[in-house]
């Protein structure tokens, strides 16, 4: 893949400032001492999936927070306390925990930074290897993020230039895998259990004949902040799904969007990654059972 990036950015001009400017993320920095609830009302006022955080009193970055660590430091706070009385009776230390204690808690978000000046090839190689951000940091100030997604949004705008991409799904055998999933009826706490336990940022659910009717994500703890409470893990995952919607109704369902055949081509694949904003795609049969899912790394690495 590193040779593919390498014509592409000879030939198409193509350098890390390109990169920034083809769909680098907005940069919100947290203040360390803010509390997780202070900031992640930040995050989703602004819809923003990850921020560096800094030390108050050193003024030195120490890393990056995102949804992902959020989902960590839950897991640990319900290996601590077991019972729906227990969790519910705890949950202002859940929520008034500092940010500084969480910062890549996942160990999963490390704060990899890079000069405005570096070459495409090294910011390249850093997010084809599994970095999924990258923090553009110049004179102690961190100026953009540059993620996987900013780099699937510039390769989308030259897919016609790379003949491969009329291949399918199935001739790559893209994503195709065993994959975990869960069942609509499962309490959403079980299921975020489960996705922090397998390393995941998402999982499908799906009904009793194994369909993939919708997917719950990390990012789905939005809904736990919006609400000021812990209540809703206790929901079946479908229903909490719902809620989710119901709270941001700009958000559309998003099926059939995020699911693809093996038919699909790599193309298609691309382009409903860029054209969504989605982090990835599952694979599925012809009764929508998922046999897969295809991340951003993997489309990535195609190149």
């Amino acid at each position: 893949w590193r040779l593919g990036f390498i014509i592409m950015a000879s030939h198409f001009h193509v350098d890390t400032s390109t990169l920034i400017k083809s769909g680098s993320e907005p940069v919100c920095v947290l203040d360390s001492t803010n509390t997780l609830l202070e900031s992640v009302l930040v995050l989703l006022k602004h819809n923003y999936r990850s921020a560096p955080v800094r030390d108050t009193t050193t003024n030195q970055y120490l890393g990056l927070f995102d949804f992902i660590d959020l989902l960590s430091f839950l897991a640990q706070f319900l290996s601590k306390h077991k019972t729906e009385k227990e969790i519910l009776a705890n949950q202002d230390s859940f929520f008034n925990a500092t940010i500084k204690e969480l910062t890549n808690i996942s160990g999963r978000n490390p704060l990899t930074p890079i000069k405005p000046t570096s070459t495409i090839i090294e910011t390249i190689e850093n997010l084809a290897l599994g970095v999924k951000r990258i923090v553009v940091q110049q004179e102690g100030k961190i100026s953009a993020i540059v993620s996987q997604a900013s780099l699937i949004q510039l390769l989308s705008k030259h897919a016609d230039e790379f003949p491969f991409l009329s291949e399918t799904v199935k001739d790559r055998n893209l994503g195709l895998k065993s994959i975990e999933k869960c069942s609509v009826n499962l309490p959403a706490l079980e299921v975020f259990r489960k996705m922090n336990a397998f390393g995941l940022s998402s999982l499908p659910l799906v009904d009793d004949d194994s369909t993939i009717v919708t997917i719950l994500s990390s990012r789905d703890l939005k809904l736990l902040f919006e609400e000021q409470s812990l209540k809703s893990l206790f929901i079946p995952a479908e229903d909490y799904v719902a809620r989710v919607r119901c709270a941001n109704p700009t958000i559309a369902e998003p099926f059939p969007y995020i699911v693809v055949h093996t038919s699909a081509t790599l193309k298609t694949v691309l382009l409903k990654l860029a054209t969504t904003k989605v982090r990835r795609l599952f694979v599925v049969d012809e009764e929508r059972r998922p046999i897969g899912v295809i991340t951003l790394r993997e489309v990535i690495q195609l190149f």
